[in-house]
């Protein structure tokens, strides 16, 4: 048994810090089915799973990191809600992740903007689903409309959970 295990879930850097020795190796990111296959190995071998990333980390705190990129974050939004891996985007729903278990999920975020889960908003939703979790910066909808419309209003990033 060991006291704790670091898995590497990416070695793709855009930083030169003085004290990292950096890497040849191919940039690569761990797929959502490949961790989901290591951490399962690993269970029985520790009780503490750490996950070690050469490059910049998806959150600073409880502060969401831009610099990751989009699609970064919402494969990690996507996985950590559904524990699914995120599927093919939608070029007509640019906002739109994916349906899990009856569940439509969508991520409507813009780097340079804060974002409203409002009426506007919900007449761009073109996915028809038993229910709607909707990450957004903000949301105008009462709790009645939520509940009418079957949503889950999650904030960016404080809703953002921690694996």
């Amino acid at each position: 048994m060991f006291s704790r295990i670091y898995l590497e879930i990416t070695n793709c850097c855009n930083l030169s810090c003085a004290f990292c020795p950096g890497t040849r190796r191919a940039r690569r990111m761990l797929p959502a089915e490949e961790f989901r296959l290591l951490a399962g190995k690993l269970r029985p071998w520790t009780d503490y799973l750490y996950l070690h990333v050469l490059g910049e980390p998806l959150l600073h705190g409880d502060v969401l990191n831009e610099n990751v990129g989009v699609e970064k974050i919402r494969e990690y939004v996507y996985f950590t809600d559904t524990k699914a891996s995120l599927p093919e985007s939608h070029p007509d729903e640019p906002y739109f992740m994916g349906v899990h278990i009856g569940s439509a999920y969508y991520f409507y975020y813009e780097k340079q903007a804060v974002t409203t889960l409002n009426r506007e908003f919900l007449h761009t939703v073109k996915t028809k689903a038993d229910s709607y979790v909707i990450y957004a910066d903000l949301c105008t909808l009462s709790e009645a409309e939520l509940e009418k419309y079957h949503i889950t209003f999650k904030k960016i990033p404080r809703d953002i959970t921690k694996l």
